[in-house]
C-alpha cells in the first residue's frame, strides 16, 4: 500500500507485479506518483542473480500494488483503509504499509484488525520523527511497527522510538530501485527512512507464508522476535 510501482525497472520486469489498484484514479495501478513505491518494492522483490543493480528479499513473490499516495506524497486515510480491507479480501498474505499517520482513526484501526482477523501478517513503518511519538496503522494492536537501523546495528537517529516498535532492520543510506533515472542514467538510489525497513520484514514473512501457508501475524511474530 503505497504510491504505486514502476513496473519496467529492470530489475522488477521480470517480477511477479499483479494488476493492483489506483484509489486515486480508480484504474489498475500503473504507475508510480513519487518513487517510493518503487523503492520499496525493490527491497521486496527485486529479481535475484541478474547481475544488476539489487536483490530483493524474495526471488518468486507476487506483488499486488495498491497505489494510495499522491504526486505531492500525501494520502487519505480513508483510501489506505480502503487498501487494507481490498488486500484482505483479496487473500494478501502481507500487508506491507511503508507510511504512517499522527492520527489515530476508527476507521484505520478497524481495517487493520479486519486484515489481521483474516490472518494478514501487517507490517507498517514506526515513523521518521525521531522521537517517542505513536504512528499508525504501525503503533496498531497486532501490527509489527519496524523501526530503522544504520548499517553498524546502531539505531538511526531520524527513527521513532516506543512500547509499539516491535524490530528494527535496516533502513539507512539503502540502494534501492528508483522510479527516476538520475543525472548518471542510473535508476537506482540511496534513500533512508523506516519506510525502507519495513518491507524488509514484509520479505521475510513472505518466505515465512510461502514455508509454512497456514502461518498467523501471532505465530510469524513470535519467529521473527525469537530469531532476532
Amino acid at each position: 500500500i503505497d504510491s504505486g510501482v514502476y513496473r519496467e525497472h529492470p530489475d522488477l520486469g521480470n517480477a511477479d507485479i499483479r494488476k493492483g489498484w489506483d484509489y486515486i484514479f480508480d484504474v489498475m495501478c500503473d504507475w508510480d506518483s513519487t518513487g517510493h513505491g518503487t523503492n520499496v518494492t525493490g527491497i521486496i522483490g527485486a529479481e535475484t542473480n541478474n547481475a544488476i543493480g539489487i536483490a530483493g528479499v524474495d526471488w518468486d513473490v507476487a506483488i499486488i500494488p495498491l497505489r494510495v499516495i499522491w504526486s505531492d506524497g500525501s494520502a487519505y486515510i480513508s483510501d489506505v483503509a480502503e487498501a487494507i480491507y481490498d488486500a484482505a479480501d483479496i487473500d494478501c498474505e502481507v500487508i506491507n504499509i511503508s507510511l504512517g499517520t499522527d492520527k489515530d482513526t476508527s476507521s484505520l484501526r478497524t481495517a487493520v484488525s479486519y486484515a489481521i482477523s483474516k490472518g494478514c501478517i501487517v507490517a507498517a513503518a514506526a515513523g521518521n520523527d525521531g522521537n517517542s511519538s505513536y504512528s499508525y496503522p504501525a503503533s496498531y494492536d497486532g501490527v509489527i511497527s519496524v523501526g530503522s537501523i544504520k548499517s553498524n546495528l546502531t539505531y538511526s537517529s531520524f527513527s521513532q522510538y516506543n512500547n509499539r516498535v516491535d524490530v528494527a532492520a535496516p533502513g539507512e543510506n539503502i540502494y534501492t530501485t528508483a522510479y527516476w533515472i538520475d543525472a548518471n542514467g542510473k535508476d537506482y538510489i540511496y534513500t533512508s527512512g523506516t519506510s525502507l525497513s519495513t518491507p524488509y520484514v514484509s520479505g521475510i514473512a513472505a518466505l515465512a507464508a510461502a514455508y509454512k501457508p497456514s502461518i498467523t501475524a501471532d505465530e510469524f511474530y513470535a519467529a521473527l522476535i525469537g530469531s532476532c
